[in-house]
């Protein structure tokens, strides 16, 4: 997000709010408050800071703007505190973050205070540090809400021909990860027809001695003859072309968003985690064995993705874009025999767990990474066999 606009929307909402612009030290920028029941609240909104800026410089700047707090205290006031801003165009490690969040400064008597908030608009998220009751829930939202229409524009600029990066020559737009993942399975599925010699039947689909020859989820292979590979191929094959263009339909309406929330790297990790999760389900808890093949429970897995992130950014997802699919997905699995709802159920708890084990990208916490490693290291071992399915 440019910030700019970030800017331009902070400015329009907290004025909606009842904040009122006020003169600011140099170096501080755009400064908005408001009067609070215990006191006045500012909002400082500096210039753009380069990630690779000086520790010191972010050191000064809340240095300053804290002593312009502690002088600005009016006599009789009881308190005033400023949320001070920090805005970065460039994505910033989680140590950068966590550096800016230990600037806060506070009067021991909590006659005044500076809180720093980092700003990462390349993720589009801000990071609110918990244990700061002073600002309700309204104005924290305007501080850390992307504008709707920043993420509609990125999402109508993902399908664009000409916009987003490039990866091995072709243009991938916003949403790399989802259009790979999308033309692998879609492959796949002609690739099973064509070494099968069922190319004549595109619409039907192979059959189930060829889906299970080509790594269908078969629980009987799986807890038996330790097969548990298939833990994960399951969910690149499908029964047939509407089951393949349902789940392409509901891959593409989740994950384009999931990307965008959680980064590329990640919504990989939540799609392969969520559908080894779906894979488990199946295998050990459908009462009879039968084949399972489809990406729906990976798919569920990116609901689940975003259902923890609403919870954490409460409001920030509009669900009307992707209420379509998933009840169609969901119909199917309650109401059609012979779906796999064991595995829709799995992957969306699958989603969930990955969802919090990479964490919400404007709520950084330094163990994320090493939670993701160890959860990768289990579904690894499981995939490899080195645990066993039936002693889980």
């Amino acid at each position: 997000m440019n910030y700019q606009n970030y800017l331009a929307s902070v400015r329009e909402r907290l004025t909606g709010l009842g904040f009122a612009e006020v003169a600011a030290p140099d170096g501080l920028g755009l400064v908005l408050e408001r009067q609070e029941s215990w006191g006045r609240l500012a909002v400082g909104l500096p210039p753009a800071l380069a990630p690779a800026a000086d520790g010191a410089a972010w050191g000064a700047l809340a240095g300053s703007s804290a002593a312009w707090v502690q002088t600005s205290l009016r006599q009789g006031e009881p308190r005033r505190y400023l949320i001070l801003v920090y805005p970065f165009e460039k994505k910033v490690s989680e140590e950068t973050a966590e550096r800016i969040k230990a600037l806060r400064q506070e009067d021991p008597r909590q006659r005044w205070g500076l809180v720093a908030w980092p700003a990462d608009l390349e993720v589009e998220l801000i990071d609110r540090p918990a244990g700061f009751p002073k600002v309700d829930d309204k104005v924290a939202r305007a501080l850390t809400e992307v504008p709707r229409g920043a993420v509609e524009g990125l999402l109508l600029q993902a399908t664009g021909p000409k916009i987003g990066r490039r990866t091995f020559g072709m243009n991938m737009g916003y949403v790399p990860a989802t259009r790979v993942i999308m033309a692998a399975t879609i492959a796949y599925y002609l690739w099973v027809l064509l070494i099968s010699g069922s190319t004549m039947n595109v619409i039907g689909g192979a059959v189930a001695r060829d889906l299970t020859t080509w790594g269908a989820n078969d629980s009987r292979l799986v807890l038996e003859q330790g097969q548990h590979w298939r833990l994960l191929t399951y969910v690149l094959l499908h029964g047939g072309l509407m089951h393949l263009v349902l789940n392409m339909w509901a891959l593409w309406s989740l994950g384009r968003h999931v990307e965008l929330i959680y980064g590329s790297r990640r919504m990989v990790y939540i799609y392969i985690f969520a559908g080894i999760a779906g894979g488990i389900a199946s295998a050990a808890f459908r009462a009879y064995p039968v084949i399972s093949v489809g990406a729906s429970g990976a798919v569920l897995g990116m609901m689940g993705a975003l259902v923890y992130f609403a919870v954490g950014m409460r409001g920030a997802v509009d669900w009307r874009a992707f209420m379509g699919p998933v009840v169609i997905n969901l119909f199917y699995g309650f109401f059609i025999r012979g779906i796999d709802n064991h595995a829709h159920i799995g992957g969306f708890i699958g989603g969930v767990i990955a969802a919090f084990l990479v964490g919400i990208p404007g709520q950084r916490k330094p163990w994320r990474v090493a939670a993701m490693v160890a959860g990768g290291v289990v579904m690894g071992l499981v995939l490899s066999g080195l645990v066993p399915l039936p002693r889980l």
